[in-house]
């Protein structure tokens, strides 16, 4: 989540990455563990990584942790390859990067190494704190 879309959920996420906020019985965090059986982190800002620490491997799905997941959107993001990004409504939702390239994502944002880009629809997204 950037800083200004981080607001719109304010004050809820002033202390926590919007991936922790719970959605039903889980959070939206646990629910992409869930879909993909794998490990999920969150990138909150700077002052939150202390507590949630991003787990960077040679292979990493970086996804809006706004984005609620379905079943199908978490295995179209899974069969994502290194440079290719999943985008709706003319924002990048979802991408495959190496470790080098999710650092530097990390760091500030860029999202440069993305060169192809594969359209879909249908996302629900936390936009603010009332309503999806």
């Amino acid at each position: 989540d950037n800083h200004a879309e981080r607001l719109e959920l304010a004050p809820l996420t002033f202390t926590r990455p919007a991936g922790d906020l719970r959605c039903g019985i889980l959070t939206i965090q646990e629910k992409w563990q869930k879909y993909t059986n794998g490990q999920v982190s969150l990138l909150g800002e700077e002052y939150l990584r202390k507590k949630y620490v991003p787990i960077i491997e040679d292979t990493n799905i970086v996804v809006d942790s706004r984005v609620l997941p379905t079943a199908d959107l978490a295995k179209a993001a899974c069969a994502l390859q290194k440079g290719e990004g999943l985008e709706a409504d003319g924002e990048l939702i979802a991408a495959c990067m190496d470790a080098g390239d999710t650092m530097k994502f990390f760091a500030d944002r860029d999202v440069a190494s993305i060169s192809s880009r594969k359209q879909t629809s249908g996302i629900s997204t936390i936009k603010n704190t009332w309503s999806s």
